[in-house]
């Protein structure tokens, strides 16, 4: 049986409703590929289900239903068509006055698309017949603007209705490495990195014995399963593709406002916003601000780890992948990759130092601000703020070399633009610190030194 990695706590959420003899509606959503399907079924463990894979076609939808009714139930082969959703719920709410059953609708946007009044006829069975039910009815969704606007919202007939929900994001560090335990410590962070923690993804990378080998075969390769996946996630969802993919190369290459972006590619101002918009509700941009001394847009950035290094080191290089000359990207990638995960590492690094300390900000975020004299921009990883107004810094570096004590003398000196009251200095290493730099930090308790394995580790 394969390993089933991650998700203890979603895992015991589910095992608790699954559990109750009360009627439980229960919400799972998230991105594609981020493991809905695979926590569901685990959390299911051979208890008595029914698993509707949707699909726009409504008709296959009810016919699949009642295939699945006659599988579980042998007494109604033959007796039992479902015509429509009603006659579902009110076999349901009949099967399930005394006995418990798991009904799981997986992509639910698709069987709405079908049946536009599905959702209200799943209002008024809740509503009226499944109260007194036993049934464990789970709604499940990879589009997460509809299944927080459509089916979670105020506007929504489903609204309030929920006994739980759970959003699934992406593995953090120390969890993508377990599916990569072999691989070097320096693999396994770029391994999370391009892969943007997503399960699937990750479970492709384990199959082979280092980063590179990897790569190779499954993004710069004609037939890699991750250089195709950039048109399979879009397909069906964005019209203009060709748009969609400028804009994001664009931001990948640099351009990170709306009217620098719209001139590199060409679109109008409008266009391009809209674009950006549908790119956010979808998770996969994001508007960066930083966050002291006052907040400040920045601008637009990429925030799904694996568009990001598409658009960063396949998409430009299409043209050659396709002539299966796929190495000369690869080369170019390994040149410029340690930069590009020393960048996109940053959260991680941030989760870590606000998951080990007591302090609790009321804000965090990368900060960017000009200083008094000269008024060039300095930048800090990490400032947060918390209610007493104390600042916790952070720098993270993930490079080939020790850090030493002009990076710590630094950190201390930006964060004394900003605040004399400090919590705390916080300074990550992947290739660990000099002996001045152990020093300097052993004599002044504000600065905490992380060696980067710490990450993965923790």
């Amino acid at each position: 049986m394969e390993k089933f990695i991650g998700r203890e706590k979603e895992l015991k959420e589910l095992e608790k409703r699954f559990s109750s003899d009360a009627f439980e509606f229960i919400i799972v959503y998230g991105r594609k590929r981020v493991g809905k399907t695979m926590l569901i079924e685990q959390s299911i463990n051979n208890r008595r289900c029914i698993f509707l894979q949707g699909t726009s076609n409504l008709k296959y939808n009810l016919e699949e239903l009642s295939n699945q009714v006659f599988s579980l139930y042998l007494e109604y082969q033959g007796l039992i068509k479902f015509n429509s959703y009603q006659d579902f719920f009110r076999f349901l709410s009949v099967k399930t006055k005394d006995e418990s059953l798991i009904v799981v609708f997986d992509e639910i946007s698709y069987i709405a698309q079908a049946d536009p009044s599905f959702l209200e006829i799943l209002q008024s069975f809740i509503d009226h017949d499944f109260k007194s039910c036993k049934l464990k009815l789970i709604l499940s969704g990879s589009s997460v603007h509809f299944m927080e606007s459509n089916v979670m919202g105020p506007q929504s007939p489903l609204f309030g209705r929920r006994t739980l929900s759970l959003r699934l994001k992406p593995f953090r560090i120390n969890e993508s490495g377990r599916f990569l335990s072999s691989w070097s410590i320096d693999d396994k962070a770029s391994a999370h990195v391009l892969t943007g923690g997503i399960p699937f993804y990750l479970k492709l990378l384990s199959s082979y014995k280092n980063l590179e080998s990897a790569l190779n075969d499954l993004f710069f390769t004609p037939t890699g399963f991750l250089y195709n996946e950039e048109r399979v996630l879009f397909n069906s969802s964005v019209r203009a593709l060709n748009n969609y993919e400028m804009v994001l190369s664009t931001i990948a290459g640099g351009a990170n406002k709306t009217g620098d972006i719209a001139n590199k590619v060409g679109l109008d101002k409008a266009n391009v916003s809209s674009i950006l918009q549908n790119l956010c509700m979808m998770g996969i941009v994001e508007e960066v601000y930083s966050i002291a001394p006052k907040l400040k847009k920045i601008g637009w950035h990429i925030t799904d780890g694996y568009f990001a290094f598409y658009f960063r080191f396949i998409y430009p290089y299409r043209n050659l992948i396709e002539r299966n000359q796929g190495i000369i990207a690869l080369n170019h990638t390994y040149e410029n990759l340690s930069t590009f995960i020393g960048r996109r590492i940053e959260p991680d690094f941030i989760d870590y130092v606000l998951g080990n300390t007591l302090f609790a900000p009321e804000r965090y975020g990368f900060s960017e601000f000009p200083t008094p004299i000269n008024k060039q921009n300095e930048e800090i990883d990490l400032v947060a703020i918390d209610r007493e107004g104390r600042y916790l810094f952070g720098e993270c570096k993930w490079r080939n070399q020790k850090v030493g004590e002009d990076v710590l003398t630094s950190l201390a000196r930006k964060a004394s633009l900003l605040s004399s009251s400090v919590y705390g200095l916080y300074v990550c290493s992947k290739s660990g610190f000099t002996d001045e730099a152990l020093e300097m930090a052993k004599h002044n308790n504000k600065f905490h030194l992380i060696n980067g394995d710490e990450l993965l580790e923790s």
